[in-house]
């Protein structure tokens, strides 16, 4: 079977190892900790620049100032505490008269890494180190996504056992839309789920796959989800072919049913998808129009153009002859 499972193939060719993406700026409120870069310029009357690591015990060290404590503190925070220092070997930066003639830049180099770990459906299960740019989203592509048996549509992010993010890939896969995202923390999850419900779509839909469909949606989400229907489409019969679910079934029942639905309206000229509900495992197939074309004849034999030709009112062999551009000289008109 061809027909593919909807949003996987986003994941394929992501590499298998982590590649960190050192992009964008940092979080404000990011905590400073060992490991991390912390890069100082000062400029105008005087020109010095450090490049300062985090030492294990939260501290860094500046040479006519010796070791500031820095571990925990925020990028605003640590701004105010450097500045304060630094004052009182260079005043420029913060005269108690007049205007500064020296200015300060904070900003953050290398980071340290965080673990950070992937659960449940994964291709990549386990702890991995990352880097503390990242973000729940671009973590999970860079770890090959979820396998075929997880949820694209509810992913999570744990943290300290409580769910502080969630977020659905369809959402991004069909609009291109920006998803509510969130930068990674030293010890979070991310966990993908098993599958909500495994629904094939069929037919004259733009993209036929495998869908995931959440409780609350119908078919009109799903035809949604497909691209929309063809202009090929029947739009008065769609065909369902279900599995009961447990307790549905009975000795006197099948576990098994075909089902035709009418699954449109039409309202001011627009066909509008009416709201049928959708169980897991469903098979929905929607056909193509089936009607038989009328107003025309066909010319065959000893003509210049044989074929297919409007039926127009009144009309006579002659002037069907004159519209296939003629007899050919070998016609037998007799």
């Amino acid at each position: 079977d061809s027909i593919i499972y909807f949003g996987y193939n986003f994941f394929k060719g992501t590499s298998a190892n982590f590649e960190p993406i050192n992009l964008g700026p940092v979080d404000p409120n990011y905590q400073i900790g060992p490991g991390d870069e912390i890069v100082l310029n000062i400029w105008g009357n005087t020109e010095v620049r450090y490049e300062l690591l985090v030492s294990r015990d939260g501290t860094i060290y500046i040479d006519n100032i010796g070791q500031v404590i820095v571990n925990g503190l925020s990028l605003e925070k640590l701004e105010s505490k450097l500045l304060k220092i630094l004052s009182k070997v260079y005043e420029s930066l913060n005269p108690t008269n007049g205007n500064p003639t020296t200015y300060l830049d904070i900003t953050l180099g290398k980071l340290k890494p965080i673990i950070v770990y992937f659960i449940g459906e994964v291709n990549q299960l386990g702890a991995y180190k990352v880097d503390s740019y990242s973000t729940a989203f671009n973590a999970l592509y860079y770890m090959g996504g979820p396998t075929i048996n997880g949820s694209l549509r509810n992913i999570q992010v744990i943290r300290n056992e409580n769910v502080v993010a969630e977020f659905d890939l369809y959402d991004y896969l069909l609009t291109g839309k920006k998803i509510e995202d969130i930068r990674l923390q030293h010890g979070d999850h991310i966990f993908v789920p098993p599958r909500i419900s495994t629904v094939k779509l069929l037919g004259e839909v733009l993209h036929p796959a495998i869908f995931e469909i959440k409780s609350d949606e119908s078919l009109r989400e799903l035809i949604k989800f497909s691209g929309g229907l063809l202009t090929s489409a029947d739009i008065n019969r769609v065909q369902f072919e279900r599995t009961l679910p447990f307790n549905e079934r009975s000795k006197e029942n099948n576990t098994y049913i075909v089902k035709d639905y009418d699954y449109t309206t039409i309202n001011n000229g627009k066909v509008l998808i009416n709201e049928i509900g959708i169980n897991d495992l469903d098979i929905i197939t929607i056909y193509k129009v089936v009607s038989p074309q009328v107003n025309y004849i066909n010319i065959s034999g000893a003509v210049n153009q044989p074929g297919k030709y409007a039926l127009e009112e009144n009309m006579s062999i002659k002037q069907l002859i004159k519209k296939a551009q003629g007899l050919l000289p070998e016609a037998y008109l007799k």
